[in-house]
Formats: structure tokens, C-alpha cells, sequence
């Protein structure tokens, strides 16, 4: 089974890959791809690239224009509330 790894910029844009994060992101969660995505989807903010329909999720209370540390307690906050879940097939990372 590959490991993918939900992760985020510090403007809480989350993004699913099969690489471990580089310089620049944050680990969120690591598991199975479909259950990834599910729980994504479920706790997660969707991020509206255009007008009409949502491009992306993001960490919630997270903001482009957000001073990096409110968006780095935010990201803290959404990994922890990720290991609260216990979701199986996935594991929060650097709760």
C-alpha cells in the first residue's frame, strides 16, 4: 500500500501527494488515499479557486492574508482535532 500524506502551506492550502512533504509544508494526516480524501472533505474548508465551485480544501481558520502565526495555531489546532477523530486508515501527524 503507498502512503499518502495530506499537507498544507502556511495558508492552510491543503494538498494530498504520495511524496513526504518538503520544505515549506506541513504534515497533517498520512494513510490510505480514499480515506485521506473522505475525511478532507469532512473537516476540512472549502478553498473557492473560481467564483462558482471549490477548487481546494483548506485548514479551517486559515486565511491568505493571515499573520503566519495565527495560520501556524490554526494548523496545530485542525492536526489535533484530526487525532481526536481517530479516523481508521489514517494518523494525524505532530499531534
Amino acid at each position: 500500500m503507498v502512503k499518502f500524506y495530506a499537507t498544507c502551506n502556511i495558508a492552510g492550502l491543503i494538498r494530498l501527494t504520495d511524496q513526504q512533504p518538503g520544505e515549506g509544508q506541513f504534515a497533517l494526516a498520512v494513510g490510505d488515499f480514499s480515506v485521506l480524501v473522505e475525511e478532507i472533505h469532512q473537516t476540512a474548508t472549502p478553498h473557492y479557486d473560481h467564483a462558482d465551485h471549490p477548487g481546494r480544501y483548506r485548514v479551517p481558520e486559515t486565511q491568505d492574508a493571515a499573520e503566519p502565526r495565527a495560520n501556524l495555531d490554526a494548523i496545530a489546532r485542525y492536526i489535533q482535532a484530526l487525532a481526536q477523530r481517530g479516523t481508521p486508515g489514517i494518523r494525524a501527524l505532530g499531534a
